[in-house]
């Protein structure tokens, strides 16, 4: 069985918000989204007209202040219902794809201090994305619906999270590394 693809999901539940252009799409993806979803032109601008060929949305060209008109998605009612539906089932297990993971699987051919210099960069990697979620946070303050403020703060607690927990386990390793002769 093929897999689903959940990129159509994202999309609708971003138009469930507001009406967007493809391009404001790929913009609330890469600023709301990218900790934990990409997509990119490439794939939203033919899913999206996948999702209009379905009547999951509709599709209007808008004058633009700043240039040609744009076409603007909205979600239909079926695509409501789909959205709704898809929210309400059991997520399926995760697969992971972790880089560091791969390369210290197959480490026994690095010396243990490029190991430990792999350790700390994971580590600074993570503490950059804390950064980045940090200000991501403050910017709460501008979501007045209080539904849609709680959804940020839990994708964004699994973030901190997530992050501290890499740093944790990369010191763990670093300290374990140190005492293997």
């Amino acid at each position: 069985m093929a897999k689903e693809n959940k990129s159509k999901y994202a999309l609708l539940g971003l138009l469930n918000f507001v009406p967007l252009s493809g391009y404001d799409i790929k913009k609330w993806t890469d600023n709301s989204l990218r900790f934990f979803w990409s997509e990119n032109y490439g794939h939203i601008y033919p899913l999206l007209k996948e999702l209009e060929k379905a009547e999951l949305v509709t599709r209007q060209k808008v004058d633009s202040e700043k240039g040609p008109s744009k076409n603007v998605f909205t979600i239909t009612q079926k695509g409501t219902k789909e959205f709704l539906a898809w929210l309400k089932q059991n997520e399926n297990p995760e697969t992971y794809r972790i880089e560091i993971l791969l390369k210290l699987f197959f480490s026994s051919k690095l010396a243990l201090n490029e190991i430990i210099v792999k350790l700390e960069n994971h580590i600074h990697q993570q503490e950059q994305l804390l950064s980045e979620y940090k200000e991501v946070e403050n910017g709460f303050d501008h979501i007045k619906d209080k539904r849609i403020r709680l959804s940020a703060e839990m994708t964004m607690s699994y973030g901190f999270m997530h992050a501290e927990m890499n740093i944790n386990w990369a010191r763990d390793t670093i300290a374990k590394i140190k005492t293997f002769r």
